[in-house]
């Protein structure tokens, strides 16, 4: 995914000379070509990620387009108070890119993770938060974003190690699409958890069980009426994340749910309110989470039973 990154920012760079790319003293020898096109376009801020904020809402002010790109704990609750005043106060239109977002840098703990994030970006006034599953997806939302005007939040994977679609999606707003058509249960899913879930669907089909599988990249805003309409079909829902329980995508179906009074039994896969102390790999992260293949098969064996 951060790969698919640099190519598109590099592509949008070409097309708009106001492109500015900011970034936290990460990824220096990906953005090499970024850098070798558009020398006086890139920014490398160094640790100091709450000034990157600040400059990047002082370009916004001046006409130019900044993309802020670091690893994702750093770029929201370090500078968190930046972002709400001097992005989303003043309604810039920086694009604050999260890098290795939810469990991806488990191997170095808890410092590392990223489970609150979507919780405190969807809280700000005028921020738009999405959660591409792969770079296909991340395509579609970054060149939204990029024209959309307005301060958004764009939570990335690491690595693609999963094939989640299997080709480019068509151009324009993103949108939730069906990975996996089914009729037993529901699961709505965001970001490269997606594929515990893929495995899963695999799995229980084997055995007769066939959930419908959405992939979910918007966050914020919310299309309740479309998802009223979507759930109305279904007599179960299993919400999937690699996000605490709280404020995460859980949080938001279930709002739609209870307010628009849409008649479903939901249930949540995602992290539970304490930190993860033992360290070890994502896969490692996900079991002691139980937010992984194994967790959903079960799950949803006990749901259907």
């Amino acid at each position: 995914m951060r790969n698919e990154f640099a190519k598109i920012t590099l592509k949008l760079a070409n097309q708009d000379n106001n492109l500015v790319l900011l970034t936290g003293d990460i990824g220096n020898r990906l953005f090499d070509e970024f850098k070798n096109n558009h020398p006086n376009n890139f920014y490398n801020c160094g640790i100091a990620e709450a000034n990157m904020i600040t400059m990047a809402a002082g370009m916004s002010s001046m006409g130019m387009k900044p993309i802020v790109y670091t690893i994702t704990p750093f770029i929201t609750y370090r500078c968190y108070e930046q972002i709400r005043v001097d992005v989303c106060y003043q309604n810039n239109p920086v694009i604050i890119v999260g890098t290795g977002s939810g469990l991806a840098y488990s191997e170095l703990g808890a410092t590392h993770h990223s489970l609150e994030d979507i919780a405190v970006m969807r809280a700000l006034p005028n921020m738009n938060v999405f959660v591409p599953c792969d770079k296909y997806e991340l395509k579609i939302v970054y060149e939204y974003a990029f024209n959309l005007n307005e301060p958004c939040y764009i939570r990335m994977g690491k690595k693609d190690n999963f094939e989640i679609h299997s080709e480019y999606l068509k151009s324009g707003p993103p949108d939730m699409s069906i990975l996996r058509e089914g009729k037993d249960i529901c699961i709505i899913s965001s970001g490269p958890i997606i594929s515990e879930a893929i495995q899963a669907c695999e799995t229980l089909n084997k055995e007769g069980i066939y959930p419908e599988l959405v992939s979910f990249p918007v966050l914020k805003p919310l299309d309740e009426e479309k998802i009223k309409n979507y759930l109305d079909k279904f007599s179960f829902l299993i919400t999937l994340e690699d996000h605490s329980i709280i404020g995460g995508l859980w949080s938001s179906i279930a709002d739609v749910i209870a307010r628009l009074n849409i008649n479903i039994k939901s249930y949540p896969m995602a992290t539970n309110d304490k930190f993860l102390h033992e360290i070890g790999s994502e896969n490692y992260a996900r079991k002691q989470y139980k937010i992984n293949n194994d967790s959903i098969c079960n799950l949803i064996k006990k749901i259907l039973k």
